[in-house]
C-alpha cells in the first residue's frame, strides 16, 4: 500500500537505523539480570519532564521506552550520545496513554520526581500503560506490607527474648496471613519473578523466628523440668515438660527443613532433651539407692526413718515413671516392686524402733516430773507408730497389730498424764 501526504512524512521522520540500534543496545544494557522486559515502545525522540516549578523539553534523534517488571526505562539520544531515565514502579503514581491526530503520548507521573511525557512513534501504548499501572499498585502494596512484616518479625523476636511465647505465636499467625496475602497479590499481578525472592526471604525470616520461638520455649521447658527433678518433687511433671520440649523441637526441625533453614541449634537442644530424659530415668533409683545406703549405716533413729521414707518415695517415683511413658528405668517393674515392699517393711520397723526410743525418753521425763516434756515425747512416739501402722496396712507387711498395740500403750500413757 502506498503512503502519501502527512502520514508518509511522519513515518519517514524517524531515527536512522544506527541510532535505533544504539538506543536498543543502551536500553538492553541497562536492564538488570533479575528484570524481565514486558514491552518495548519506540518514541519520536521528544521527552517532556514537568515538575511543580519547571518544564523541560528534550528533543533528540530518537527514543525508546522499555517497560520491565521493575521499572520503566526511557532512553533518548543519537548514535553518539544517549540519556537514560529510570522510573521505578515503586515511585509511579499514575500512568495514562493519550492519543491524538499527531500521535500518542505515554504519561507517567511519579510521587517524587514529577511527570514524564514520552511521545510514541506509532505503537499503541495502552497495554503497556495498563501493565505499568498494575505493577505500580502491586509494588506499592508489597513495599507497604513488607515494612509491616519487618515490624511484626521484630515484635516476635522481642516476645521470644522476653519468654512471651504465646504472644509470639499470635503475631506469627498474623504475619503468616500477611505473607499469604502478598503471595496472592503478586501472583495475580504477574510479578512473581520480580517480587517472589523478596517475599521468599521474608517468609524465611518469619519461619526462622518461628523455629527460634519453639527452641526458646523448649529451653524454658528444660529449665522447668530440671528444677522439678532436681528438687525431687515431681518426676512425672519433669517428664511431661521434657516430652513437650521434644515435641516443639520436632516441629521446629520440620519447619526448618521445609524452608531450608539451619537445624544445628534445634539438633543441639534435642540432644540435650534426650540426655536429660536418660538422666531422669536413672535419677529416682539412684537417689533411692543412695538414701538406703545412708540409712543402713546411720545410728540415729530419726535420720534412719527419714532416709528410708525418702528411699521408698523415690522407688515409687521410679515405678510411676515407667507407667505410660517410654522411659526405661535401670530396674524393671518386678525389681522395683520387690525393693518397695522390702523398704516398706524396713521403714515400719525403723518407725517402731524410733517410737520406742521416744517412749523411753518420755518415761524418763515422766519419772522426773517433767510432764510437758513427757507428753511431747509420747506424742512424737504415737505419730511414728501411727505412720508405721498405716504403711504396714498399705503393703500388708509386716503385721500391723503389734504396732497398733504399742500405739495404744503410748496413748494410755498420755491419758494418764492428762489425769
Amino acid at each position: 500500500m502506498r503512503r502519501t501526504g502527512l502520514l508518509e512524512g511522519l513515518l519517514a521522520s524517524g531515527p536512522d537505523e544506527q541510532t535505533v540500534t544504539h538506543l536498543a543496545r543502551t536500553a538492553a544494557d541497562s536492564v538488570d539480570s533479575d528484570e524481565a522486559v514486558v514491552s518495548r515502545l519506540p518514541g519520536t525522540g521528544r521527552l517532556v519532564h514537568q515538575t511543580s516549578d519547571d518544564e523541560t523539553v528534550v528533543e533528540t534523534e530518537g527514543s525508546l521506552a522499555l517497560v520491565t517488571d521493575h521499572r520503566v526505562l526511557l532512553v533518548a539520544g543519537s548514535r553518539d550520545d544517549t540519556h537514560t531515565l529510570e522510573l521505578p514502579h515503586t515511585d509511579t503514581r499514575t500512568v495514562t496513554a493519550d492519543g491524538g491526530l499527531f500521535g500518542t503520548t505515554l504519561t507517567v507521573t511519579c510521587w517524587n520526581s514529577g511527570t514524564y511525557r514520552f511521545e510514541m512513534a506509532g505503537d499503541d501504548p495502552s497495554d503497556a500503560a495498563a501493565y505499568i499501572e498494575t505493577a505500580a499498585d502491586c509494588w506499592g502494596y508489597v513495599e507497604t506490607l513488607l515494612a509491616e512484616l519487618d515490624g511484626q518479625i521484630a515484635a516476635i523476636r522481642s516476645h521470644i527474648e522476653a519468654g512471651e511465647h504465646q504472644q509470639a505465636t499470635g503475631l506469627f499467625t498474623t504475619a503468616t496471613e500477611t505473607v499469604t496475602e502478598l503471595d496472592e497479590r503478586v501472583e495475580a499481578a504477574g510479578l512473581t519473578a520480580a517480587l517472589g525472592d523478596r517475599i521468599g526471604a521474608v517468609r524465611r525470616r518469619l519461619h526462622r523466628a518461628r523455629v527460634d520461638s519453639r527452641v526458646s520455649r523448649a529451653r524454658s521447658l528444660l529449665d522447668a523440668a530440671a528444677s522439678m527433678s532436681r528438687d525431687g518433687t515431681d518426676y512425672a511433671g519433669a517428664y511431661e515438660r521434657y516430652t513437650e520440649a521434644r515435641s516443639r523441637l520436632e516441629t521446629a526441625d520440620s519447619v526448618a527443613r521445609a524452608h531450608d533453614l539451619d537445624t544445628a541449634e534445634v539438633a543441639a537442644v534435642r540432644a540435650q532433651v534426650d540426655r536429660r530424659l536418660d538422666r531422669l530415668a536413672a535419677l529416682p533409683v539412684e537417689r533411692a539407692e543412695h538414701a538406703t545406703a545412708r540409712a543402713l549405716v546411720t545410728d540415729d533413729c530419726e535420720t534412719r526413718v527419714q532416709l528410708l521414707a525418702d528411699a521408698l518415695a523415690r522407688y515409687r517415683d521410679a515405678l510411676a515413671l515407667g507407667w505410660g511413658t517410654d522411659i526405661e528405668t535401670p530396674a524393671d517393674t518386678d525389681e522395683l516392686r520387690f525393693r518397695i515392699a522390702l523398704l516398706a517393711n524396713g521403714l515400719v520397723d525403723a518407725r517402731y524402733a524410733y517410737a520406742a526410743r521416744l517412749e523411753s525418753a518420755g518415761d524418763e521425763h515422766a519419772t522426773d516430773g517433767e510432764e510437758a516434756a513427757a507428753r511431747a515425747q509420747y506424742r512424737a512416739a504415737r505419730a511414728q507408730l501411727a505412720a508405721g501402722a498405716d504403711r504396714a496396712r498399705e503393703f500388708r507387711t509386716p503385721d500391723p497389730d503389734p504396732v497398733e498395740r504399742k500405739r495404744s500403750e503410748v496413748a494410755w500413757k498420755l491419758d494418764v498424764l492428762a489425769g
